[in-house]
């Protein structure tokens, strides 16, 4: 059988994963990426005009017709869940092969998901078996409607699926299938990104992990059998095997706690300072930071650590984010990680319910007097099914207008809620977190001082110094740059404008039609 998945965006270790189950079992696949330049961006431009003249799907409809799928295959997030609606479509007007949905967004909401006449399948959960099993039901020519987390249509009625249990021994799975984005080009060349675990110990009602615990334990969601990890041995392995294969530079660890259990971090930094020691991004939990994890962490060359603080308000953080920690021990963290010399990012929501222009005032204050690190601010989005929609209607930050978004066509690309009154209120003080980030401590701390963001003006000028930031040339043999760190993505996304920038540009010259006139 031949599967072929379709991804945007950014590289997705996840569909690595299913590749390499399904080549294990004997089947090929083949990827068809779309970066979305100018569409989909993180503190850099957008343009409806060049979104198009970039948009790789022009491409697909000719790779399609190469590689004869017997099956396409979407990993679909809820921000991306427009574009692959509109994208699985177009292949179904091309061609008649069945397309399996899976991922987070058609695992909150299988059965609208399925009310799509180009979606076939659902996979719910856990993907790596149940893909498998569906794929060789296919071969076999006998569709088998009894698969565990695949949900399907048979005369025209849904059939749901129980859950299977989850994958308790993760040393168990293949090595994912890094060739499958390494295919696409160049931008992938310069890191890898890699897992060691599954599952978050937090149960955050914004995050994914608070809906998939309550997927597979209910009323027990805080179960530790959801937070599994890979053996060291398993993991040095994967990262020995694929640094011969690709000579990577640099890796981005997707854990949500890379530091989660001490003594597994103990034995990592030794395995990984002996047989890797190429510089590492990695995300942690403050609760995971002391004196130990931080000189693991630096004695194994970690080059940039993340993590989120979300409010420094301890109320709304502990009534609306179900985080417990204190403004103390972050405080902490913040000293030791910045005595360690290691680049750190701090994530820090806005428009939380019932957050106010004081509040984030407070936050900048905070980290005025706990320097060191770069301050992330992200606005707080609402996704299907999860806790935090019904926080928002408690607290009267979502009403029954935006809830109903949810149940809108996937055409009208409201499978997100950004309420409108928090991001007019907010935005100005937003610009002055931002600021932080880039005027000297003194001058911010003398903005707060005097009040000087009430004349702010109405758009973020502090776009100009992100887009800087992200594009600014780093040599890629001195990683990491001592004052910024790194971040995989960002130095991948300016390679990948580069990339396609040259292709368009080629492509509209016939080079070697020139030289033959010369």
């Amino acid at each position: 059988m031949v599967i072929v998945f379709v991804y945007c965006t950014y590289e997705g270790p996840g569909i690595e994963y299913l590749s390499a189950v399904l080549k294990a079992a004997g089947h090929e696949t083949y990827l068809l990426y779309d970066p979305r330049l100018f569409a989909r961006e993180e503190g850099l431009p957008t343009s409806k005009l060049l979104a198009r003249w970039f948009d790789q799907r022009k491409l697909f409809r000719r790779q399609l017709n190469d590689y004869h799928p017997d099956l396409v295959a979407f990993s679909v997030v809820c921000a991306d869940y427009l574009w692959a609606c509109e994208t699985a479509k177009m292949i179904k007007e091309w061609m008649n092969v069945p397309i399996v949905f899976g991922n987070i967004h058609p695992t909150v909401i299988p059965e609208k998901v399925l009310k799509n006449d180009f979606v076939d399948f659902v996979v719910v959960g856990e993907g790596e078996y149940a893909l498998l099993d569906l794929v060789d039901s296919l071969a076999a020519k006998e569709r088998d409607y009894s698969i565990k987390n695949v949900w399907s249509k048979k005369g025209g009625e849904i059939v749901s699926n129980p859950l299977r249990p989850l994958i308790s021994d993760l040393d168990s799975l293949p090595f994912p299938d890094r060739d499958l984005f390494r295919r696409v080009g160049r931008p992938f060349d310069i890191g890898i990104m890699a897992l060691g675990r599954r599952g978050c110990k937090n149960a955050c009602p914004y995050c994914s992990n608070s809906f998939r615990r309550k997927l597979y334990f209910g009323d027990d969601y805080l179960n530790p059998a959801y937070l599994r990890r890979r053996s060291v041995a398993n993991l040095i392995k994967e990262l020995k095997e694929a640094k011969e294969k690709y000579g990577y530079k640099l890796i981005r660890f997707n854990d949500d706690d890379l530091a989660e259990n001490e003594q597994w971090l103990k034995e990592f930094h030794q395995e990984y300072k002996r047989e890797i020691g190429v510089p590492y991004k990695c995300f942690v939990n403050p609760e995971s930071i002391n004196e130990n994890t931080i000189r693991y962490l630096k004695e194994s060359n970690c080059g940039e650590i993340q993590f989120g603080m979300q409010s420094t308000n301890p109320q709304t953080r502990r009534e609306v984010l179900r985080r417990y920690y204190s403004n103390e021990q972050v405080a902490r963290v913040i000293k030791l990680i910045r005595e360690s010399g290691i680049p750190f990012f701090i994530d820090n929501l806005v428009g939380l319910p019932g957050e106010s222009g004081e509040d984030l005032v407070n936050m900048v204050k905070y980290y005025a007097e706990n320097p060191g690190g770069y301050i992330n601010t992200y606005w707080l989005l609402y996704f299907a099914g999860h806790d935090m929609v019904q926080i928002g209607k408690d607290r009267g930050a979502v009403d029954n207008r935006d809830e109903e978004k949810f149940q809108a066509s996937p055409f009208s690309d409201t499978n997100v809620i950004r309420p409108e009154v928090h991001q007019r209120r907010l935005e100005r003080y937003q610009i002055l977190a931002r600021v932080y980030n880039y005027f000297p401590l003194p001058v911010t701390r003398f903005i707060i001082k005097h009040k000087l963001y009430r004349f702010f003006p109405g758009f973020d000028f502090t776009l100009f110094f992100r887009r800087l930031r992200v594009f600014k040339i780093t040599r890629k043999d001195a990683f990491p740059n001592p004052k910024d760190g790194f971040e995989l993505i960002h130095l991948r996304r300016r390679d990948e404008y580069l990339f396609h920038l040259s292709n368009k540009i080629k492509s509209l010259f016939d080079w070697d039609g020139l030289r033959r006139v010369k």
